[in-house]
Order: C-alpha cells, then sequence, then structure tokens
C-alpha cells in the first residue's frame, strides 16, 4: 500500500507499507483503512495543517465510508471512485451514480451515500467523457469540486510504471521479503523524486512522449537529464534536493524536514495538494 503526492503528472512516494501478497496470515492486522489511515497520520505529521490536502483513490479502496471519516477525521477532503452499483439517497429517492449520465454528461447530487454501511453525508459525481467505455462514479466530501480533479488518480499508475516494467523494474529485484521491498522503495522513491524533479524544472508537467507506447514518459525523463546535473548542482535549490529525504514509515520524524513537504507545506502547485492512495504490487 502506497501513499504518494500528485506532482508533475506523477506520483511521489510519500510512505507506504508492505505485507506477502495473497496471503491471508500475513496480511495487516489492522486491515486496509487502517493501513492507509496510518500512512495518512505519517505523511500529515510532515506537512502540518498549512497544506489544503485532497486524498484520491480508486474503486478497489474508495468503497469504504470508515476511510471516508478517517480522512474527514485529519481535515482533509476525500474525492473516491466508487463502484457503479454505489447509490446516493435523497429524500425524493435513490440514484446509481454511474446510471445517471450518458456519454458527454456530467451530473451532481447531495444526499448520502453507502446506505448498507454508514450513510454517510456526500455529494455525488457522474462523469462519462466522449470516447470511454464507462463513467465516473465519485463522492466526494467537498461540494466545491467537479470530479474532474480525479484524472490525477491515473498519474499514481504513470509512476508505477516508471518504477516496474516501463523504467526502474523494480521486479527484477526479484525480492520477496516484505522488510528487504520496504528497503529498495527508499532508494527508488530518492531516485524516482529526484529524477521527476530534475527533468520537470523549468518545464512544467511531463508528457508522455509520441510514438507507439504514448503512456511510456520514463525515456523522456531519463533525456530531460542530461546537462541538467551540472546545474542541479550548482543552484542547490531547496525544491529539488533529496539530501534528508526521508520516506519509510518508521522514519516519521524526518518527514518534518523534508525538503518535499516543504514544497507541499507551501502550497506548491497552487496551493491544493493531492495526495493517492494506491496498491503498487511486486513484479513477480
Amino acid at each position: 500500500m502506497l501513499v504518494g503526492v500528485a506532482w508533475q503528472g506523477r506520483c511521489l512516494p510519500l510512505a507506504w507499507r508492505t505485507y506477502r501478497a495473497n496471503s491471508e496470515a500475513a496480511y495487516p492486522a489492522e486491515g486496509q483503512v487502517g493501513m492507509i489511515r496510518a500512512l495518512l497520520q505519517a505523511v500529515k505529521a510532515g506537512i502540518g495543517d498549512l497544506a489544503s490536502v485532497l486524498v484520491l483513490a480508486d474503486r478497489g479502496i474508495g468503497c469504504s465510508p470508515a476511510l471516508c471519516r478517517v480522512v474527514e477525521a485529519l481535515g482533509w477532503r476525500y474525492l473516491f471512485r466508487v463502484t457503479c452499483q454505489t447509490k446516493i439517497v435523497t429524500e425524493d429517492a435513490d440514484y446509481r451514480i454511474a446510471r445517471q449520465v450518458q456519454p458527454g454528461e456530467v451530473w451532481r447530487q447531495a444526499g448520502r451515500v453507502f446506505k448498507q454501511r454508514g450513510r454517510i453525508e456526500a455529494h455525488a459525481r457522474a462523469l462519462w467523457g466522449v470516447g470511454y467505455d464507462e463513467p465516473w462514479a465519485l463522492v466526494t466530501n467537498d461540494e466545491r469540486l467537479t470530479g474532474y480533479e480525479y484524472a490525477r488518480r491515473n498519474w499514481q499508475e504513470q509512476s508505477f510504471r516508471d518504477l516496474k516494467s516501463g523504467g526502474w523494474h523494480w521486479g527484477d529485484s526479484r525480492l520477496r521479503s516484505p522488510h528487504h521491498v520496504a528497503n529498495l522503495l527508499i532508494l527508488l522513491a530518492i531516485a524516482y523524486t529526484w529524477m521527476v524533479a530534475s527533468a520537470s524544472s523549468g518545464r512544467g508537467r511531463l508528457r508522455p512522449t509520441p510514438g507507439p507506447s504514448p503512456q511510456r514518459c520514463f525515456p523522456a525523463l531519463v533525456e530531460s537529464l542530461s546537462g541538467r546535473t551540472a546545474l542541479l548542482r550548482a543552484s542547490r535549490s531547496t525544491a529539488y534536493r533529496v539530501s534528508g529525504l526521508y520516506l519509510y514509515p518508521r522514519h516519521t520524524a524526518h518527514l518534518k524536514t523534508c525538503p518535499l513537504l516543504s514544497r507541499i507545506r507551501g502550497g506548491a502547485g497552487g496551493g491544493v495538494n493531492s495526495l493517492i492512495c494506491g496498491h503498487a504490487s511486486a513484479c513477480p
């Protein structure tokens, strides 16, 4: 389980929990929500109360009233994708969120969600882009959100690809011990954060490279680093330094002095920061 910050078209890892997959005995006793709570609390300790945070999660994680309450207890906002069966209950009727739109349409409604598991007051959004196979069914605790903010959730998928088959080839490590994987992720997170920050400095958001595999941006990251290393050494910009960047949860105390989190506290990216929760399964 990994929590990262959406930045420059990617998701930079901040905190994670490793465990052996497909093993009921090895699954963390606190469960999925408990894991995410601990990770979000670790990030909260680093950024404090100054940043405006929006937590994104896909439908494999977001269909949880308990997780909604966790995010609200932290003083943050959430925008979660839910299944096509999820309903929002109003005084007039029950609406299955995903069924309220056709391609090209947007729908919004306030009410209560998770009827059988908590009845949380929330706002529903349904969006169906032209050319896509299905709509997004979303729930949030912020009535100001349009739902399009959820597009940043895909940035985590791009980063998972960079860390695995499209770039660092994490799976080639053949590591199986959760402890060893956690240590490897420290190195990957530091290297990846430095690479994305360096490659995107002065260029805005990273864009996919043209060609037969438009989603594979990792070669563009490597190419854009050419000639930048000397510049970074000369500038010593705190925005891109990774010295002292400790990300593993047991090093929570160091999060308070992390340069990246200093940028988040300062409102990098327009003052609103998106944290993305997701599973990063190791390659066999």
